[in-house]
Parts: structure tokens; C-alpha cells; sequence
């Protein structure tokens, strides 16, 4: 949830410094050149505020400097010039201060039943009188510019910024008067509202409430973006954001108030993270008594980055690559001469040169390309077609004199190159669902399919008018992808689920 932050306490000792009087009608000590301790450093605050010249630090500790600015105060009042603040003193510098604050104020308003509403005109370092007639009444601000706050008689700050914007809301006893300013004392001349919701009378209720924000925000995993959001309407304590979606978070900033309860503004900002696949983030109105009170959804589209290049070896022989429209990855082979194959994804892979050449494209049967590289040499997978949309697939690298171990043919990844060695065969497995399997590309070396690893039975060879195999598979079975005759080489397997 996002709430205004509370000010430095520096600021807060500058207001105080403007409008404060309620310490020195506690102060009783005399205080003279040696004194310290707080009564000092108040002391010194108010001749600073009347006028003190130059400024004193407001140390805490009786040097000269505030020694010397006692005596011209005590002369300006007609006191005994002795530079000692006694009771005489604390009085002069009560009623000084008293003074000053009654001067600070532009004029008064009365909030009443019939009249709950009034614009407060502010001038620099100065607050305005707001006195609540008719019945205890909470009362808050609204519109304008600049940083309201509310203070005491006595020059307290007693509200401030509300949860989740810039204005304040207190509870007015019937006749109980306030003063309504700007957070600071150097803040600028500003106006808002302020608005009086009298006891035993409704409330305004949740009203036009609104969210102007876009429904769906594209962007690429490992990177963060911005959605500008608009909202308005009555009983707007906070802002938030709730977050649905693997790797994905949200946050609120920027946050202008300063229209509420008319048109406001807010910022998301939104985070993928690489291996985030989307989802949904909700902006939320929020009442502090209610909770949610309405809330708008933004589906995120989160797309693969590209690669930027990859590496097979022998010990990392598979490699997913991510595709821009019209673009393509450099795969190289690292370890010794390999076939790499393409497997997976969607679109129509194609491999090419550096010099966009295409070297590799369908593979007889299947729409993935097959090629075999050099130790060292590089090639460029991409999409057949300058104008082929982004997208994304698997390339697997056979090393030479590598037998494949086992493959497992899934919805999502139902192809796969076996490779192999004389006298050997190679473990296929279908898992995620019942699937017909055949084998494809090369005719050469006579594909079969047997039960066992060694031995057993050859349950599927030549498919009509070919020399390749097909077989069903159930879910999580197991059969052994070889040659007629115990032969080595190479084919595709493809599972259809």
C-alpha cells in the first residue's frame, strides 16, 4: 500500500518554530549565560521566530550571541536589560508570541450543517481559523495544491498527510477551533477545501469512482515498465497494487493528490522477472474502513527476451533460443563436430550463415531443420521468412561419436534426434498423454522400433511406402529406437498426442 511518508523532523521544528507559543507558557526556569538543556534551545527558537538578529543556533547552550539577543528584546519591551530570562521575560516573550500567531492568521471560516463546505486562502507561513458550529463533525481537506496540514492554538501540527495523500482529517468537537495552513514554514500561499461530515449525518458515499488505465501491457521478461493510471471520487483513502502471475511485482509511485477528489494520478511500475511467463496486476482503491472499493485489472504479456547467443558442448548439448521478428541467434558448436537439430516451439525454423544464406530448413517429415557443424563454427537459427514473427524453439547438439542415452518425447517438446552407435539402441519414452510416434528424416540407415534394450522383439519397422516406423505409445511407456540389422545412424522421432 502506498502511503505519503512522514516528514523529517527538521521540517517539523520549522513549523513549530512558526506558530508554536505552548512551551512558553510552561517555561517557569531562569535562564541565564551558562544555562543549557531544552528550555534554552526553546528560548532560542522563539527570539529566532520574533526576530533575532543575527540568528541564533538553536544549540541549546546560553552563549553570548543569545545573551545578546535577550538584552535587545528586553529593550524593545521595555524590560530591564540584563540578558537574564526571568518571569518578566517569559511573559513579554509569551504574549510576543501569542501576538504573532493571532497575526498569522488571513481570516476565519465557520463549517456548519448547511454550509459543511469552505475554501481556505492561505497566505505564506500563515494558517486560517476553522471553527466547527452545530454538532461535533470530522473534517478533512481537499483540492488544491501544496501540503495542508492542521495546527492547534498552540502552534502543534495535529493532522497531517492522511494515509495515501497529501491532506489531513480530524475530528472537531461542536465550537472547537483550528488552524489550517501548509506544512512547513516556508511554504509557499496555496488554497484547498475543507469540508465538515457533521455526526448523525450520512457520509458521502463511495462515489464516482473511477479507473482510467489500460487492460492489457506488453513487455519482455528480465525488464520493468510503467503503466500511467487515472482515478478519481469520494471516500479515496490509499492506493495499492495486488499481483497475480509467476515472477512478476508491482509497486506505486508518483502519486498526485492534488486534485482529489477530481481527476489524480498514479504511476505502476511493473517487473518480470527472466523466467516470468505473465500475468495480472490490479490497481485498488482503497478506504481505510472498507478496504477495496473498486479496482481495475492489467493482463501482462510477458515475452522471452532474445537470445543473445549460445554455446553447445558436450556436457550442455540443448539449448532453448528466443527469436525477434525477422532476427536470429548465433549457435555455435564448442567440443567437436556435432549435428545440431532443431526441436520444439512453433514457426518454421530455418539455420543460416553469416551471410543469411539459408543453410538448413525442413527436415523430409518435419518442419525443423538438421545440420552438422564444426568444432568451433557458428551458424544463425532464426525463422524461415524476413517477415516471420518472434518466437522461440529447442536446438539439441549430437557430438560425434556420441549415442543418444534416452529421450522423452512430451506435448510440449514431441520430437527428438536419436543417434545410434552399432549394435545399439536408444530408450524412447512418451510422457504426458497416450501418443503416436513415428520416426523421420534420414531413410538411410533403416529405422526400427524393438521392445527391449537388447534382444526382444521388433514391434514396428517399415511403414507402408517407406522405410520408416510408427507406433503408439501409452502414457510413461517405454520402447527402444534402433536399425534393422543392429546398423548405426541417425533419425527424428515425433510424437502426435
Amino acid at each position: 500500500m502506498v502511503k505519503k511518508t512522514a516528514k523529517g523532523i527538521a521540517l517539523f521544528l520549522a513549523i513549530i518554530m512558526l506558530f508554536s507559543s505552548a512551551m512558553v507558557v510552561n517555561a517557569e526556569s531562569t535562564l541565564s549565560i551558562g544555562s543549557r538543556g531544552e528550555e534554552v534551545r526553546q528560548l532560542q527558537n522563539y527570539l529566532n521566530q520574533l526576530g533575532a538578529n543575527p540568528r541564533l543556533d538553536e544549540d541549546g547552550i546560553f552563549r553570548n550571541g543569545t545573551y545578546n539577543a535577550v538584552v535587545a528584546f528586553q529593550r524593545s519591551k521595555g524590560l530591564t536589560a540584563d540578558g537574564i530570562v526571568g518571569p518578566n521575560t517569559w511573559a513579554a516573550i509569551r504574549n510576543a508570541m501569542n501576538e504573532r500567531l493571532s497575526n498569522s492568521l488571513t481570516y476565519a471560516v465557520t463549517l456548519t450543517k448547511s454550509n459543511p463546505t469552505a475554501l481556505v486562502n492561505i497566505n505564506p507561513g500563515k494558517a486560517t481559523s476553522v471553527t466547527v458550529s452545530g454538532g461535533a463533525a470530522t473534517v478533512y481537506s481537499h483540492g488544491g495544491s501544496g501540503d495542508p496540514a492542521l495546527y492547534n492554538a498552540s502552534g502543534t501540527m495535529v493532522a497531517d498527510d492522511e494515509a495515501g495523500h497529501p491532506h489531513w482529517r480530524y475530528r472537531f468537537s461542536s465550537g472547537q477551533t483550528l488552524y489550517a495552513g501548509f506544512y512547513g514554514s516556508g511554504a509557499p500561499a496555496g488554497s484547498y477545501y475543507v469540508t465538515a461530515t457533521f455526526d448523525n449525518t450520512s457520509a458521502p458515499a463511495f462515489g464516482n469512482l473511477s479507473i482510467s488505465a489500460p487492460t492489457s501491457y506488453s513487455m519482455s521478461a528480465g525488464q520493468s515498465g510503467t503503466i500511467n493510471v487515472t482515478f478519481s471520487g469520494q471516500g479515496i483513502d490509499s492506493v495499492d497494487t495486488s499481483v497475480s502471475g509467476s515472477g512478476l511485482s508491482a509497486s506505486v509511485s508518483n502519486i498526485s493528490w492534488r486534485a482529489y477528489p477530481g481527476s489524480c494520478t498514479a504511476t505502476i511500475n511493473v517487473s518480470a522477472s527472466n523466467s516470468s511467463t505473465g500475468g495480472t496486476v490490479t490497481f485498488q482503491l482503497k478506504n481505510n474502513s472498507s478496504g477495496v472499493i473498486k479496482d481495475h485489472s492489467i493482463r501482462i504479456n510477458v515475452t522471452a527476451p532474445p537470445s543473445s547467443s549460445i554455446t553447445l558442448t558436450p556436457s550442455n548439448p540443448t539449448a532453448l533460443v528466443n527469436i525477434n521478428s525477422g532476427k536470429a541467434t548465433p549457435v555455435t558448436v564448442s567440443g567437436g563436430a556435432a549435428t545440431v537439430y532443431s526441436h520444439g516451439g512453433s514457426g518454421d525454423p530455418a539455420l543460416y550463415n553469416a551471410s543469411g544464406t539459408m543453410v538448413a530448413d525442413d527436415e523430409a517429415g518435419h518442419p525443423h531443420w538438421r545440420y552438422t557443424f564444426s568444432s568451433g563454427q557458428t551458424f544463425y537459427a532464426g525463422f524461415y521468412g524476413s517477415g516471420a514473427p518472434a518466437g522461440s524453439y529447442y536446438v539439441t547438439a549430437t557430438f560425434n561419436n556420441t549415442p543418444s542415452t534416452g529421450v522423452t518425447l512430451t506435448p510440449s517438446n514431441p520430437t527428438a534426434l536419436v543417434n545410434i552407435s552399432s549394435g545399439s539402441r536408444v530408450a524412447v519414452t512418451v510422457s504426458g498423454g497416450r501418443a503416436t510416434v513415428v520416426s523421420n528424416g534420414n531413410n538411410s540407415c533403416d529405422p526400427a522400433l524393438y521392445s527391449a534394450a537388447s534382444g526382444g522383439t521388433r514391434v514396428a519397422d517399415d511403414e507402408a511406402g517407406n522405410y520408416h516406423w510408427r507406433y503408439t505409445f501409452s502414457s510413461g511407456q517405454t520402447f527402444y529406437a534402433g536399425t534393422y540389422g543392429n546398423g548405426s545412424g541417425s533419425y527424428y522421432v515425433t510424437a502426435t498426442f
